[in-house]
């Protein structure tokens, strides 16, 4: 009996940790701005780290600023921003303004609250 007793108490710890990350991962995709996507989502106890690209700086500072809101969260904190540029060969290019796509790339880190 005992032996199937601790197999039901590891379960359930296993049951118990993918609900808290399930949670952390639809606060953080629930919160995403439009044109943004993320390219990796790493839970690790406390703390959260995502990293993404979107189409503007601003769009970044809001993402942070909305995720700061939330109550599971005690800290949020932007921890690279970088811009790249695509360049596109075409008409309306010039040597001074070379036609070309942005495209922000960023990372953030959320230290969660104790549960």
């Amino acid at each position: 009996a005992s032996g199937a007793e601790a197999l039901k108490a590891a379960n359930f710890s296993l049951l118990a940790d993918r609900g808290v990350f399930y949670r952390d991962l639809r606060l953080v995709t629930g919160a995403l701005p439009p044109s943004t996507n993320l390219t990796s989502i790493e839970i690790d106890g406390g703390l959260v780290t995502v990293n993404g690209e979107t189409d503007g700086v601003f769009t970044v500072v809001a993402y942070a600023e909305n995720l700061a809101q939330r109550e599971e969260f005690l800290d949020v904190r932007i921890t690279e921003l970088d811009e790249e540029i695509s360049f596109l060969p075409g008409d309306n290019s010039t040597p001074d303004a070379p036609a070309g796509l942005t495209r922000i790339t960023f990372g953030i880190e959320i230290i969660k609250r104790e549960q």
